[in-house]
């Protein structure tokens, strides 16, 4: 199995074969500025740019990251089911419409260059800001949740038990 890499906190660990490596930037809880689209909580995740501390209103750090968040940006990743791993972690298994999501964001952000960070949300809780190096092949992640975060409450949400 090739490794895609640690994805930290966000770490994507596939059963199937993995492709590349990637370099993982820590990433602090931040909700999303002015994002009250969403109807449902799920995961969520965008390519999306860097951008200078305090250059823009939407420019926000996740974990010392600062990301230009465009809340339009994200893209619903469909999940089958979720179970708090260990503390402060979860098990994500995609459905395959999730996994082809992952899969083309991810071949995206190894080709965009290194101010492109792959951002994961789960309702209006930024997770990470990370950067790929590879493309994401399978059906199952690892997402490892901030310490501020509760998984048990993320992995809930991602299971439709939150409101």
């Amino acid at each position: 199995m090739r490794i895609l890499a640690a994805l930290a906190p966000v770490l994507l660990t596939a059963a199937a074969c993995m492709d590349g490596g990637g370099a993982g930037d820590e990433a602090e809880s931040t909700s999303s500025p002015g994002s009250t689209e969403t109807s449902e909580a799920g995961l969520e995740m965008a390519l999306l740019e860097t951008c200078p501390r305090d250059s823009d209103s939407q420019c926000v750090s996740i974990h010392g990251e600062n990301v230009l968040v465009d809340p339009s940006g994200f893209e619903h990743v469909g999940v089958e089911a979720a179970d708090q791993d260990s503390a402060g972690a979860i098990g994500v298994t995609l459905d395959n419409a999730g996994a082809g999501v992952v899969r083309r964001l991810t071949m995206d952000a190894s080709h965009a260059g290194e101010n492109a960070r792959l951002v994961t949300r789960v309702d209006t809780e930024l997770l990470s800001a990370v950067r790929v190096r590879g493309e994401f092949h399978g059906a199952h992640l690892l997402i490892t949740i901030p310490p501020d975060v509760d998984a048990v409450a993320v992995a809930e949400k991602l299971n439709g038990g939150a409101d």
